[in-house]
């Protein structure tokens, strides 16, 4: 009988022992094993990625189609030419682009996994912070991240462009550039540093040639950036005559006229950092020196005090003088692709210039200057040759540039394809 009741103790403590085990390990798996994953279905894991720099806009020219040909239908209308093209304002509110990058997101990492097509998957937006919380598998997040990263490094890619434009005399243009075969207007000539370099210096030889370098314009891959160095003038073009109550007057017609250099770029990278492809317009206006200068007569009849016309009086003679500007506008609209490392020069075209002319130092000159007879400085016209050089170079994230270039001793900022 003791053996019997000793046996039935051990039996009792013993399912007692396995119960309270598996109690144990039934609390333990509850937090981390949801009914779902009963069924077999991988763990989902919530991820938080920071994407501000993939959600607000870059200021690029959202409407540069029409802006475009509004600008050529009202050349015809503008004196100086065809009008700017019109860029996206600085000021203008943007408007995030969560939503295209979350389509790309669901279309290109387990796109049958997200909830909208009836699984677990979620990703939502977090306008505070401009974040993505992300709820998906392990290798699911992993894809994420490195799409995410392949976005930011084309961001990375930044174009920084030289555009410089030099005026040289007709007959030192054509010997220089008739040694390139650069003489035609529509062809485009690609140079390296070295003779780049070299044009340069030759072209400076002579004091008469005239370098407009504008400053470097630094624009992400594929946005457009505009440089104006201009100055507007003010001619006297005409008068409007109105009469009120028996009287008549003049208003002059003081009109401002643009003058100076305009230029708009937008470089886009080709995918193996070899070439450039640029489109670029150019505007180039100038006067011709000297205005000429035109008088005209308004005859002012004689009037009484309340305004009635005298008859036989004798009219009042108004004069003043018209000006009558010429404007030389040149503009270069092209496409065209530049080579890694590779200036283009493009012949913008010819025009009349003013130049200044010194006298001659000699004795007998100087003299005659003293003396009143000729003037120590003297003023001509002359043709001349205008050239654009177009230089792109590339500057890219160091933490991406091995990507780019697998020379690690190169500068960050290079020419393109160096």
């Amino acid at each position: 009988m003791r053996r019997v009741l000793v046996f039935a103790g051990l039996v009792s403590v013993g399912l007692f022992l396995c119960l309270n085990s598996q109690a144990d390990q039934g609390e333990k798996k509850a937090p981390d094993t949801p009914a779902d994953l009963s069924q077999g279905e991988p763990k989902l894991v919530t991820v938080t990625y920071s994407v501000a720099d993939l959600v607000v806009p870059i200021a690029y020219n959202l409407d540069a189609p029409k802006a475009q040909d509004e600008g050529r239908n009202n050349a015809a209308n503008d004196p100086n030419g065809a009008q700017p093209p019109k860029f996206l304002d600085v000021k203008t509110p943007y408007v995030t682009q969560e939503n295209a990058l979350i389509r790309l997101i669901c279309s290109v990492v387990a796109p049958e996994s997200w909830r909208k097509n009836g699984n677990r998957a979620t990703i939502e937006y977090f306008p505070l912070g401009m974040g993505l919380v992300v709820r998906q598998t392990k290798e699911a997040h992993e894809e994420i991240a490195a799409l995410l990263a392949g976005l930011r490094r084309l961001q990375d890619v930044q174009v920084a462009m030289e555009v410089r434009m030099v005026s040289v005399p007709e007959a030192v243009g054509e010997k220089i550039l008739g040694a390139m075969n650069a003489t035609s207007k529509d062809k485009v000539t690609y140079l390296d540093d070295s003779q780049t370099h070299a044009l340069l210096e030759a072209l400076q030889n002579d004091k008469r040639t005239e370098v407009l370098q504008t400053p470097k314009v630094t624009v992400f891959n594929g946005q457009r950036g505009s440089i104006a160095i201009i100055d507007y003038r003010f001619f006297l073009t005409g008068v409007t005559i109105h009469s009120a109550n028996g009287q008549t007057f003049v208003t002059p017609n003081n009109a401002p006229h643009e003058i100076g250099f305009r230029s708009t770029v937008c470089p886009t990278v080709s995918a193996d950092r070899q070439t450039v492809l640029v489109d670029l317009q150019v505007k180039r206006t100038t006067v011709r020196e000297p205005v000429p200068l035109i008088p005209v007569q308004i005859p002012n009849p004689q009037r009484t005090e309340d305004g009635k016309i005298v008859k036989n009086g004798e009219a009042a003679i108004f004069q003043m003088f018209f000006q009558q500007p010429q404007f030389a506008t040149q503009v270069v609209d092209q496409k065209f692709g530049i080579p890694a490392g590779k200036t283009a020069l493009i012949v913008a075209g010819k025009e009349q210039r003013q130049t200044r002319i010194d006298a001659d130092p000699g004795i007998a000159a100087q003299i005659l200057v003293w003396a009143g007879i000729l003037d120590d400085i003297t003023y001509s016209r002359e043709a001349c040759t205008n050239i654009l050089l177009v230089t792109p170079r590339i500057i890219v994230n160091d933490e991406h540039k091995e990507i780019y270039s697998n020379d690690k001793a190169r500068s960050t900022l290079r020419p393109v394809g160096n």
